[in-house]
């Protein structure tokens, strides 16, 4: 048979030749700005979808999108459980609760045989416990749809917790709390929680210990108390209608009725010192680099500041660029690689307002004194409109990119509703970033930001004189970063 595949192949460059120079005619006959800023486009329009909402009679909340695309579904099962149940002594629960889940198959069904039939369908289950929730998802192909959600039913209605698959969980959970004096990073997180929220739930990690005490029993009882369908949403999008969806999750969870404990989240104790000085804790790793971080607490969802703490971050650090912390200690000064700051939005309690870099230890105290300097001058106005806008214009132009997909708007969507945000949340953000002005910028900038309040963390090979440059009145806490595992 005669090879015609050079033949094709000219024939194929020579018609994109064609299209190609008849597109370039047109671009030259059409009148160019000389200047590529002078360029006009037309203007784009972005609409917020808004997912479907379904409620079955047991309790259960499906959040449904569609789309066809392609023949795929994305499903994910969020219970209203997470790290806020734990007490000190069970530190590091759900976090084995969820390794344990993802891999122990159920009741019925091995560990192995349950592995087996999520590589048939060629998915992977990923559990996820947070502060607050705990989430099951799978992707899938439409056609193997009702499997899907059939494993996922049994898998949340009768986990296996396999014995030998926990345990290698708690060993692989006890290996990364034995890293954490390798990771600067994780060392300041810690000590960064057991400041903000001390004796709760939220300022603990797992250690050693409570991993070694936890008990597969223990799993079952929580699971007994937490899951079930009054404590169960379902964001589900894809190729696969409303009515499907409903009759789906229907087949696999109508029957499923026991009692169920709805969490209650504990209150906020005050830490110490948060009307005074904020403390300096040291922790001495023999390091290159000294990590420096600078914190305090933050607001939750309900504060109405929320949006010019936004606009007033991005000025401050959280614009990358941008931000007068990166164009004062990086650009102009070369005294960090990367520099940031961030308010945490608290979804039930307050979040965390953390500030911080990576510098040579011998700069750590110039690089303190520029952030609460910078800081100082943010609080006592100054703010021009060209930042204003810049920095509205970035948050808003931005806003479209929290969605990497549908199924993430429909899980967003979930969640804001499980956490009680205002039902126009979303479709209003951008208004309100907007309405910002230079003075709620500066006011909030007082109200919240305090560099005098801020408890400042440092992780490396620091000396004596250089933390005294640092604490000046401040008390110094010294820690072993042995002691935290």
């Amino acid at each position: 048979m005669r090879d015609n595949s050079g033949k094709i192949a000219t024939l194929i460059i020579g018609l994109l030749l064609m299209v190609c120079g008849s597109a370039l005619a047109r671009v030259q006959s059409d009148a160019l700005p000389e200047r590529p800023d002078a360029l006009t486009y037309e203007e784009l329009h972005w609409e917020l979808r808004t997912p479907d909402k379904i409620e079955l009679e047991n309790g259960i909340q499906i959040y449904h999108a569609f789309d066809q695309e392609l023949p795929l579904v994305d499903i994910t099962l969020m219970f209203g459980i997470g790290r806020s149940v734990e007490s000190a002594a069970n530190t590091g629960l759900m976090s084995l609760l969820a390794t344990a889940l993802e891999s122990g198959g159920t009741r019925v069904i091995s560990a192995q045989d349950f592995d087996a039939a999520l590589n048939a369908l060629a998915t992977d289950l990923r559990v996820v416990s947070g502060p607050y929730t705990t989430t099951l998802s799978l992707s899938l192909l439409k056609e193997d749809l009702p499997i899907g959600l059939e494993l996922l039913a049994q898998l949340v209605r009768e986990p296996g917790f396999d014995p030998e698959r926990l345990e290698t969980s708690r060993q692989r959970l006890m290996e990364q709390v034995r890293r954490r004096v390798d990771n600067p990073g994780a060392i300041a997180e810690l000590l960064m929680l057991e400041n903000l929220y001390p004796n709760h739930p939220l300022g603990r990690k797992p250690s050693l210990e409570t991993l070694e005490h936890i008990k597969r029993s223990d799993l079952v009882e929580l699971h007994q108390r937490y899951f079930g369908p009054e404590n169960l949403r379902v964001a589900i999008s894809g190729c696969v209608s409303g009515a499907e969806a409903r009759d789906l999750i229907q087949s696999g969870f109508s029957t499923w009725e026991k009692p169920t404990e709805l969490p209650q989240v504990p209150e906020l104790s005050t830490p110490d010192g948060l009307q005074g000085n904020g403390p300096v804790i040291v922790a001495s790793r023999p390091l290159a680099q000294t990590t420096l971080r600078l914190v305090e607490r933050g607001i939750s969802k309900d504060n109405p500041d929320v949006y010019a703490l936004e606009v007033m971050n991005f000025i401050l650090g959280g614009g990358g660029f941008n931000s007068r912390l990166m164009q004062e200690i990086r650009s102009n000064r070369g005294l960090a690689y990367s520099v940031f700051s961030y308010f945490s939005v608290g979804r039930c309690l307050q979040g965390a307002f953390i500030a911080g870099c990576e510098t040579k230890t011998e700069s750590v105290p110039e690089v303190v004194g520029l952030f609460a300097s910078i800081m100082q001058t943010l609080r006592a106005g100054g703010v021009s409109e060209a930042e204003l806008v810049l920095a509205q214009q970035s948050q808003i132009n931005s806003f479209v990119f929290h969605f990497e997909n549908l199924h993430s708007l429909v899980t967003q969507a979930m969640e804001h509703d499980f956490f009680g945000y205002p039902a126009d949340y979303l479709a209003r953000y951008r208004e309100h970033i907007s309405a910002v002005t230079t003075e709620d910028v500066y006011r909030v900038a007082n109200k919240y930001l305090d560099p005098q309040r801020q408890t400042i963390i440092v992780v490396g090979d620091i000396n004596p004189e250089q933390i005294n440059q640092i604490a000046q009145e401040r008390e110094v806490i010294r820690v072993d970063p042995a002691a935290l595992l």
